[in-house]
């Protein structure tokens, strides 16, 4: 009798320690399903190279072959308006439909995160009315899927005045915000207000980080705007980075920069501090390359690919503005971080 106690023993026992096991499995299994969603997704990456031969065309004929060949479609989002502003928001509105995929294949813990992560649309839509700019405001909230900061009625405005914008966030942070800047917005400046914006929602962004990676995420991006902020003598920065704030306003030439990046994991090579400023944002290229091969198996692939798509992005804004005003090519190339 005694023996079945030993065997039933034994059993349980490799049960439990087939447990994390399981959970590990699981795990794997949850970011394989990603990972092949996201691969499946790079072909409306406009790689470097073309980027560079676009410069050289038309702003009509960069359109027309965006549109052909690459899986990003602006047209579908864009009235008879074919302007750089209509384009730049149908090239918005498709950066929240992408990232509403994605959220869409994630695990179930990076909900708060992507809730978070959307504030920087929210952000955007803010700053251009406040700066009174177009924005297709009931297209790209209808598109936000987690929690909006906007009601239904605010969404459906053509052109929100600023005052409306204020009652609408009244009781928020950005609100808040808002509120305390009023003297300067109405002066037209618009920087600090604008940088508060950005520090609410990287701390917004650092507590809702779900991983040791994702808040390692937040640091790097907090250290590039960071960094930004101090070449250009603002006088706030983000609390969310690793690079500590009173270092950063102690550096007052390029070799105290370059110095105070390498103490905290950045070699970057620059002469000058507009140098500085796009060797950071080249590392944050190689740093998206680094999550995605060194951890394809974790949320680390998430995180690669947000910042690869905010770049790829960013780059085709510059590069549609840019040819717009009929920029030459060289400064178009040299604008973008390839």
């Amino acid at each position: 009798m005694i023996h079945y106690y030993i065997i039933g023993g034994v059993i349980l026992v490799g049960l439990l320690a087939l447990i994390p096991v399981a959970y590990t499995i699981k795990s794997y299994l949850t970011y394989a399903y990603i990972n092949g969603r996201l691969r499946a997704r790079q072909n409306q990456f406009v790689s470097p190279s073309n980027l560079k031969n676009y410069a050289d065309r038309s702003f009509e004929d960069i359109v027309y072959s965006i549109d052909q060949n690459f899986s990003i479609d602006l047209t579908q989002y864009l009235q008879p308006d074919i302007s750089y502003s209509a384009l730049d928001n149908a090239l918005r509105t498709h950066h929240i439909d992408d990232i509403n995929t994605i959220r869409r294949s994630a695990p179930h813990t990076y909900d708060k995160f992507f809730d978070a992560y959307q504030d920087r649309f929210i952000i955007r839509i803010i700053k251009n009315i406040v700066r009174r700019k177009r924005v297709d405001l009931a297209e790209q909230t209808r598109r936000l899927p987690g929690p909006n900061q906007f009601s239904l009625a605010f969404r459906q405005k053509q052109n929100p005045a600023l005052q409306e914008l204020r009652d609408e966030l009244r009781g928020t942070t950005y609100g808040s915000i808002l509120d305390d800047y009023q003297e300067q917005i109405a002066n037209n400046d618009y920087k600090a207000f604008e940088n508060e914006l950005n520090k609410a929602y990287l701390n917004k962004l650092d507590a809702a980080a779900p991983t040791d990676t994702a808040k390692d995420y937040v640091k790097t991006i907090t250290d590039q705007i960071n960094l930004s902020l101090a070449l250009n003598e603002a006088d706030t920065y983000a609390k969310t980075g690793r690079i500590p704030t009173a270092k950063l306003k102690e550096a007052t030439t390029v070799n105290a920069y370059k110095d105070l990046l390498a103490n905290h994991g950045y070699d970057i090579n620059a002469d000058t501090k507009e140098e500085l400023e796009h060797g950071f944002r080249q590392h944050l290229q190689d740093y998206a390359t680094r999550l995605k091969t060194k951890q394809p198996l974790s949320d680390a692939i998430i995180l690669s690919y947000l910042l690869r798509k905010n770049r790829n992005v960013q780059n085709l804004s510059i590069l549609l503005k840019l040819s717009y005003h009929e920029t030459p090519p060289a400064q178009i190339k040299g604008a973008m971080t390839l």
